[in-house]
Protein backbone atom coordinates (compact mmCIF):
# COMPACT_ATOMS: atom_id res chain seq x y z
CA UNK A 1 0.00 0.00 0.00
CA UNK A 2 1.31 3.60 -0.89
CA UNK A 3 0.09 6.06 1.83
CA UNK A 4 0.44 9.89 1.95
CA UNK A 5 -0.24 10.90 5.15
CA UNK A 6 -0.19 15.19 5.72
CA UNK A 7 2.16 15.73 3.13
CA UNK A 8 2.91 19.80 1.97
CA UNK A 9 5.25 20.39 -0.43
CA UNK A 10 6.34 24.17 -1.34
CA UNK A 11 8.15 25.34 -3.95
CA UNK A 12 9.39 29.05 -2.69
CA UNK A 13 6.15 30.77 -1.37
CA UNK A 14 3.77 28.45 -3.38
CA UNK A 15 2.55 25.63 -1.97
CA UNK A 16 1.44 22.74 -4.40
CA UNK A 17 0.22 20.02 -1.88
CA UNK A 18 -1.03 20.92 1.66
CA UNK A 19 -2.02 18.75 4.22
CA UNK A 20 -2.37 16.01 1.48
CA UNK A 21 -3.90 12.36 2.25
CA UNK A 22 -4.55 9.35 0.24
CA UNK A 23 -4.09 5.83 0.70
CA UNK A 24 -3.69 3.49 -2.75
CA UNK A 25 -4.61 -0.05 -1.77
CA UNK A 26 -2.44 -2.49 -3.25
CA UNK A 27 -3.82 -4.32 -6.49
CA UNK A 28 -6.03 -1.47 -7.38
CA UNK A 29 -5.43 0.89 -10.38
CA UNK A 30 -5.68 4.41 -8.60
CA UNK A 31 -5.93 7.39 -10.93
CA UNK A 32 -5.29 11.01 -9.44
CA UNK A 33 -7.03 13.94 -11.31
CA UNK A 34 -6.92 17.63 -11.62
CA UNK A 35 -6.09 20.34 -13.41
CA UNK A 36 -3.02 21.22 -15.09
CA UNK A 37 -0.87 22.40 -12.92
CA UNK A 38 -2.31 21.01 -9.56
CA UNK A 39 0.45 18.89 -8.36
CA UNK A 40 -0.47 15.44 -9.67
CA UNK A 41 2.71 14.99 -10.82
CA UNK A 42 4.39 16.80 -7.92
CA UNK A 43 2.57 13.93 -5.50
CA UNK A 44 3.93 10.96 -7.99
CA UNK A 45 7.31 11.80 -7.93
CA UNK A 46 6.95 11.51 -4.06
CA UNK A 47 5.99 7.92 -3.86
CA UNK A 48 10.05 7.21 -5.85
CA UNK A 49 11.66 9.56 -3.72
CA UNK A 50 12.49 12.01 -6.39
CA UNK A 51 10.95 15.20 -3.94
CA UNK A 52 10.48 15.10 -0.02
CA UNK A 53 7.47 16.34 1.59
CA UNK A 54 8.23 19.56 3.60
CA UNK A 55 5.92 18.45 6.15
CA UNK A 56 4.21 14.84 6.17
CA UNK A 57 5.22 11.59 4.97
CA UNK A 58 4.74 9.47 1.93
CA UNK A 59 4.92 5.71 2.73
CA UNK A 60 5.09 2.40 0.92
CA UNK A 61 4.27 -0.76 2.22
CA UNK A 62 5.05 0.89 5.58
CA UNK A 63 8.42 2.31 4.97
CA UNK A 64 8.65 5.89 4.87
CA UNK A 65 10.38 7.42 1.75
CA UNK A 66 12.49 10.32 2.86
CA UNK A 67 13.85 8.03 5.80
CA UNK A 68 15.39 5.67 3.89
CA UNK A 69 18.93 5.01 3.27
CA UNK A 70 20.92 5.32 0.25
CA UNK A 71 20.68 1.11 -0.48
CA UNK A 72 16.64 0.96 0.47
CA UNK A 73 15.49 4.02 -1.38
CA UNK A 74 17.55 1.53 -4.89
CA UNK A 75 15.60 -1.33 -3.35
CA UNK A 76 12.89 0.44 -3.79
CA UNK A 77 12.96 2.00 -6.43
CA UNK A 78 13.80 -1.04 -7.96
CA UNK A 79 10.08 -2.06 -7.15
CA UNK A 80 8.57 0.69 -9.17
CA UNK A 81 8.42 1.29 -12.80
CA UNK A 82 7.67 4.81 -13.69
CA UNK A 83 6.30 6.19 -17.26
CA UNK A 84 7.80 9.29 -17.46
CA UNK A 85 5.21 11.88 -19.50
CA UNK A 86 7.69 11.98 -22.41
CA UNK A 87 9.07 8.67 -22.06
CA UNK A 88 12.46 9.95 -21.38
CA UNK A 89 14.30 7.60 -23.53
CA UNK A 90 17.63 8.39 -24.18
CA UNK A 91 18.45 9.25 -27.97
CA UNK A 92 21.74 7.72 -28.23
CA UNK A 93 20.86 4.08 -27.23
CA UNK A 94 18.16 1.68 -29.03
CA UNK A 95 14.81 1.03 -28.04
CA UNK A 96 16.23 -2.45 -26.56
CA UNK A 97 19.54 -0.54 -24.97
CA UNK A 98 16.92 1.67 -23.35
CA UNK A 99 15.12 -1.04 -21.82
CA UNK A 100 18.72 -2.87 -20.70
CA UNK A 101 19.44 0.19 -19.01
CA UNK A 102 17.59 -0.88 -16.40
CA UNK A 103 19.71 -4.38 -15.18
CA UNK A 104 22.76 -2.00 -14.50
CA UNK A 105 22.34 -2.51 -11.46
CA UNK A 106 20.70 -5.89 -11.04
CA UNK A 107 22.66 -9.45 -10.97
CA UNK A 108 20.42 -10.60 -14.09
CA UNK A 109 22.27 -12.96 -16.53
CA UNK A 110 22.19 -11.91 -20.50
CA UNK A 111 20.25 -14.98 -21.30
CA UNK A 112 17.38 -13.42 -18.56
CA UNK A 113 17.78 -9.61 -19.90
CA UNK A 114 17.12 -10.57 -23.30
CA UNK A 115 13.87 -12.22 -22.97
CA UNK A 116 12.36 -9.97 -20.04
CA UNK A 117 13.09 -7.41 -22.79
CA UNK A 118 11.56 -9.12 -25.80
CA UNK A 119 8.64 -10.13 -23.27
CA UNK A 120 7.70 -6.69 -22.19
CA UNK A 121 7.94 -5.61 -26.07
CA UNK A 122 5.72 -7.90 -27.04
CA UNK A 123 3.32 -6.57 -24.66
CA UNK A 124 3.08 -3.34 -25.98
CA UNK A 125 2.96 -4.76 -29.42
CA UNK A 126 7.07 -3.41 -30.39
CA UNK A 127 9.01 -6.76 -30.20
CA UNK A 128 10.10 -5.36 -34.57
CA UNK A 129 11.20 -1.88 -32.84
CA UNK A 130 14.28 -3.49 -31.06
CA UNK A 131 16.80 -1.77 -32.88
CA UNK A 132 15.19 1.19 -33.60
CA UNK A 133 15.73 4.72 -32.06
CA UNK A 134 13.51 6.96 -30.40
CA UNK A 135 13.85 9.61 -33.27
CA UNK A 136 12.21 7.14 -35.62
CA UNK A 137 9.11 6.39 -33.29
CA UNK A 138 5.90 8.22 -32.89
CA UNK A 139 5.31 10.09 -29.77
CA UNK A 140 2.64 6.76 -29.15
CA UNK A 141 5.47 4.54 -29.67
CA UNK A 142 7.80 6.11 -27.27
CA UNK A 143 5.66 6.15 -24.45
CA UNK A 144 5.14 2.31 -25.22
CA UNK A 145 8.64 1.60 -24.89
CA UNK A 146 8.18 3.83 -21.75
CA UNK A 147 6.02 1.35 -20.64
CA UNK A 148 8.04 -1.70 -22.06
CA UNK A 149 10.87 -0.43 -19.83
CA UNK A 150 8.88 0.25 -16.66
CA UNK A 151 7.16 -3.41 -16.74
CA UNK A 152 10.65 -5.10 -17.82
CA UNK A 153 12.01 -5.25 -14.58
CA UNK A 154 8.61 -7.06 -12.72
CA UNK A 155 7.96 -4.22 -10.41
CA UNK A 156 5.02 -4.35 -7.77
CA UNK A 157 4.27 -1.31 -8.66
CA UNK A 158 4.05 1.06 -12.25
CA UNK A 159 3.77 5.26 -11.91
CA UNK A 160 1.83 6.69 -15.44
CA UNK A 161 2.44 10.65 -15.37
CA UNK A 162 0.48 11.80 -18.03
CA UNK A 163 0.09 8.54 -20.18
CA UNK A 164 -2.28 10.36 -22.70
CA UNK A 165 -0.83 13.68 -22.97
CA UNK A 166 -0.19 14.95 -26.97
CA UNK A 167 -1.82 11.76 -28.45
CA UNK A 168 -4.55 11.63 -30.43
CA UNK A 169 -7.75 9.88 -29.86
CA UNK A 170 -6.82 6.86 -31.74
CA UNK A 171 -3.13 6.67 -30.10
CA UNK A 172 -4.95 7.93 -26.84
CA UNK A 173 -7.15 4.42 -27.18
CA UNK A 174 -4.40 2.19 -27.83
CA UNK A 175 -2.28 3.47 -24.73
CA UNK A 176 -5.83 3.10 -22.55
CA UNK A 177 -5.53 -0.76 -24.32
CA UNK A 178 -1.78 -1.15 -23.27
CA UNK A 179 -2.55 -0.29 -19.58
CA UNK A 180 -5.03 -2.60 -18.99
CA UNK A 181 -3.14 -5.39 -20.22
CA UNK A 182 -0.31 -4.53 -17.87
CA UNK A 183 -1.77 -4.33 -15.21
CA UNK A 184 -3.60 -7.73 -15.95
CA UNK A 185 -0.52 -8.98 -16.99
CA UNK A 186 1.91 -8.07 -14.35
CA UNK A 187 -0.71 -7.48 -11.15
CA UNK A 188 1.22 -4.65 -10.24
CA UNK A 189 -0.50 -1.16 -8.31
CA UNK A 190 -0.77 1.33 -10.84
CA UNK A 191 -0.97 4.97 -10.11
CA UNK A 192 -2.03 7.37 -13.19
CA UNK A 193 -2.25 11.12 -12.55
CA UNK A 194 -3.93 12.60 -15.67
CA UNK A 195 -6.67 15.20 -16.43
CA UNK A 196 -8.15 12.69 -19.50
CA UNK A 197 -11.16 11.86 -18.13
CA UNK A 198 -12.61 9.56 -20.81
CA UNK A 199 -8.86 7.60 -20.94
CA UNK A 200 -9.31 7.79 -16.34
CA UNK A 201 -12.87 6.12 -16.67
CA UNK A 202 -11.58 3.59 -19.67
CA UNK A 203 -9.11 2.76 -17.32
CA UNK A 204 -8.91 3.38 -12.92
CA UNK A 205 -11.22 1.28 -10.52
CA UNK A 206 -10.41 4.08 -8.07
CA UNK A 207 -10.40 8.02 -8.67
CA UNK A 208 -9.15 10.57 -6.16
CA UNK A 209 -9.31 14.33 -7.21
CA UNK A 210 -6.80 16.88 -6.25
CA UNK A 211 -7.99 19.99 -5.87
CA UNK A 212 -6.17 23.13 -4.01
CA UNK A 213 -3.54 21.12 -2.54
CA UNK A 214 -5.65 18.27 -1.16
CA UNK A 215 -7.83 15.03 -1.88
CA UNK A 216 -11.02 16.56 -2.92
CA UNK A 217 -12.98 13.64 -2.89
CA UNK A 218 -11.79 9.54 -3.78
CA UNK A 219 -14.55 6.52 -4.61
CA UNK A 220 -14.95 4.57 -8.00
CA UNK A 221 -16.00 5.70 -11.16
CA UNK A 222 -19.50 5.65 -11.00
CA UNK A 223 -19.03 7.69 -7.71
CA UNK A 224 -17.23 9.67 -9.28
CA UNK A 225 -19.68 10.43 -12.11
CA UNK A 226 -22.52 10.73 -9.99
CA UNK A 227 -20.78 13.18 -7.23
CA UNK A 228 -22.50 15.67 -5.91
CA UNK A 229 -19.53 18.17 -5.33
CA UNK A 230 -19.87 20.61 -7.05
CA UNK A 231 -15.93 20.72 -8.12
CA UNK A 232 -15.61 17.20 -8.98
CA UNK A 233 -18.63 17.59 -10.76
CA UNK A 234 -17.65 20.57 -13.05
CA UNK A 235 -14.04 19.11 -13.71
CA UNK A 236 -15.43 15.07 -14.85
CA UNK A 237 -17.92 17.28 -17.14
CA UNK A 238 -14.97 19.46 -18.22
CA UNK A 239 -16.78 22.63 -17.42
CA UNK A 240 -14.71 25.41 -17.06
CA UNK A 241 -16.34 26.17 -13.44
CA UNK A 242 -14.11 23.55 -12.43
CA UNK A 243 -10.58 25.23 -13.33
CA UNK A 244 -11.72 28.89 -11.38
CA UNK A 245 -11.04 27.88 -8.11
CA UNK A 246 -9.31 31.52 -6.14
CA UNK A 247 -8.10 29.16 -3.84
CA UNK A 248 -5.86 27.25 -5.78
CA UNK A 249 -2.43 26.42 -4.42
CA UNK A 250 -0.76 24.96 -7.30
CA UNK A 251 1.09 26.15 -10.24
CA UNK A 252 3.15 23.14 -11.18
CA UNK A 253 1.94 19.59 -12.56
Amino acid sequence: MIRFEGVTKRFGKKVVLHQFDLEIPTGSTTAIIGFSGSGKSVALKHIAGLLTPDEGSVSVDGAVVHELDAAALRDLRSRIGYVFQFAALLDSLSVGDNIRLGFRRRDTGPEEIERKLRESLAVVDLTEAIDSFPADLSGGMRKRVGIARAIALDPDYILFDEPTTGLDPVTTATMDHMMLRVRRESGATCVIVSHDMKSVFGVADRIAMLHDGRIRQVGSVEEMRSSDDPVVRDFVAGRTEAFASPGTRGSVA
